[in-house]
């Protein structure tokens, strides 16, 4: 699958240290959908491309605090 940006929103989970986030992404300009349990990388640094700056992702169910039209993501 081709690279694709998006907007995605980061929270920090309490205490869980500084290694797992919530994010938001929103999925609005993407031509595909996830289902809970996918899994994908996601890059902050898209210009510079390094693959080792990936980030793992797995799609969440939706939260009932999820913004809409975002998927929950758990990134670690």
């Amino acid at each position: 699958m081709p690279p694709y940006s998006c907007a995605i929103v980061l929270a920090s989970i309490l205490h869980v240290g500084d290694c797992q986030y919530l994010a938001f992404m929103w999925m609005d300009d993407l031509p595909f959908c996830f289902q809970s349990g996918d899994y994908l990388l996601i890059n902050f640094s898209p210009a510079r491309n390094v693959s080792l700056e990936n980030w793992a992702a797995t799609a969440l169910e939706p939260f009932s605090f999820s913004p809409k039209g975002t998927m929950p993501l758990l990134l670690t």
